[in-house]
């Protein structure tokens, strides 16, 4: 599963458990046109959110879509931002207690301990931990 993928099913788990008119603040850590504005096209064609006008504070930036923010390291201190935030339209009948179950809490662990033995090729000991890690700060 890449990276993108698990972005974009942390995103659609994140917007079953808001509400009708909750408010989502997407933010990452990274540059990445795929990671940033394509997963807030996402959000906005598949899943009906609405894109909402953040205020810009001084060296604030304008993202590649409008409304949303980027902030650069030459700029702020810190190593870059990128912030979106989005509101959901309509109500979803799903309730919070079937996407918390163990199982996509295991999923999710097992996930991302094999994005990071493809990445930083760790032992199998290593990955063990990392996963068992994931798991306790999931939820």
């Amino acid at each position: 599963m890449s990276v993108l993928i698990f972005k974009e099913n942390l995103i659609d788990q994140a917007y079953k458990m808001l509400k009708k008119d909750g408010i989502l603040i997407y933010s990452t850590c990274t540059y990445s046109l795929d990671e940033n504005e394509k997963q807030v096209e996402y959000m906005i064609n598949e899943l009906g959110m609405k894109l909402l006008p953040i205020n810009k504070k001084e060296g604030m930036s304008d993202g590649f879509i409008e409304g949303t923010i980027r902030m650069y390291p030459h700029i702020n201190r810190g190593e870059g931002q990128f912030i979106a935030m989005l509101q959901k339209t309509t109500e979803t009948a799903i309730s919070k207690e079937k996407i918390l179950k163990t199982k996509f809490k295991e999923r999710t662990a097992t996930t991302c301990s094999k994005v990071l033995s493809r990445k930083l090729k760790y032992s199998c000991t290593t990955l063990s931990l990392i996963n068992q890690i994931i798991k306790s700060m999931l939820f």
